[in-house]
């Protein structure tokens, strides 16, 4: 459903910036702000993640009975024989831009304005404890040697903090390349903010062992409890930045559109919740279609 309603969305962005194209208005000769581009774009979160430790689990997860456990011979960020595995992370956003500091013909830089999501896992806590030991013995029918069937047995605990961000970003945006260019290169500076809703922890514990060949045999366990959190709010500052390809030289619609791949490092702070203030360092991959509301150079 949630891919239905994006894929709405942009077949109605591409159609409005569509009919704004075909009507090729007059290039302004005086001064003032005029239209840019419309922007549809989503890719994935690559967050740094924010370490978690006891004392907050007993915030985000009061009255766990996982973690009431003797966690002395547990060790943090050990690894396990079979890791545990991260839910998706998705970001999307719907810009327009204007050219506030257009001069004539030249456009000058592009403001980019518009709305932001993304689910995101920014902060985890692991605990892990692995042993092994002999399971049993096996004697060669040729040689009479022995030869000995290593056990592994081990167990994890885990806390994730999940959360869904909503808001606003704003990012002024230069770019290399003419208005004809089949390649284009951009780079900006941009800020966002919002709320961070529907966020949640989920505490897991999974336990388990495995026995070498000749069985080559695992079995594992997993318990799970889920807490929800209260809300709060973020802001980001951001440098967008990446790479464009223009679809066609020729014809009502192609000629307007690009195809293009951007990366954002980003200085992301959360607050108004359980965890109190924190900063993280990240970013995010985004692949998305720009469509040009006016051609002409910038």
């Amino acid at each position: 459903m949630a891919g239905l309603r994006h894929g709405s969305l942009m077949l109605a962005i591409l159609a409005v910036a569509s009919v704004c194209s075909a009507q090729q208005p007059e290039v302004p000769t005086g001064n003032g702000a005029v239209w840019g581009s419309a922007y549809l774009l989503g890719g994935t979160p690559v967050h740094g993640r924010l370490d978690l430790f006891l004392s907050d689990l007993r915030a985000l997860a009061p009255g766990s009975e996982l973690w009431q456990q003797d966690l002395a011979s547990y060790r943090k960020n050990a690894g396990t024989e079979f890791p545990l595995g991260d839910e998706a992370e998705a970001a999307f956003a719907c810009l327009v831009g204007l050219h506030p500091f257009a001069r004539g013909e030249r456009t000058g830089p592009e403001l980019r304005l518009g709305a932001y999501y993304a689910l995101e896992n920014p902060s985890t806590f692991e605990l892990h404890r692995k042993t092994g030991f002999p399971y049993d013995t096996l004697t060669s029918s040729q040689t009479g040697g022995q030869y000995i069937v290593d056990s592994t047995a081990w167990d994890s605990y885990r806390a994730a903090y999940r959360m869904e961000r909503v808001g606003v970003e704003a990012s002024l945006v230069f770019r290399l390349g003419n208005g004809h260019s089949r390649w284009n290169l951009f780079g900006g500076v941009g800020v966002g903010g919002g709320a961070a809703v529907n966020a949640h922890t989920t505490v897991e514990h999974r336990s388990g062992w495995s026995i070498g060949a000749p069985d080559d045999r695992w079995e594992m366990q997993c318990n799970e409890e889920d807490f929800r959190n209260g809300g709060g709010y973020w802001a980001s500052g951001f440098l967008p930045m990446g790479v464009g390809f223009r679809l066609a030289r020729r014809g009502d619609f192609l000629r307007h559109a690009d195809l293009f791949l951007e990366y954002r490092p980003e200085l992301l702070v959360l607050g108004g919740n359980a965890l109190g203030s924190r900063t993280v360092l990240g970013g995010a991959w985004l692949f998305g279609v720009r469509v040009r509301l006016r051609d002409r150079k910038t």
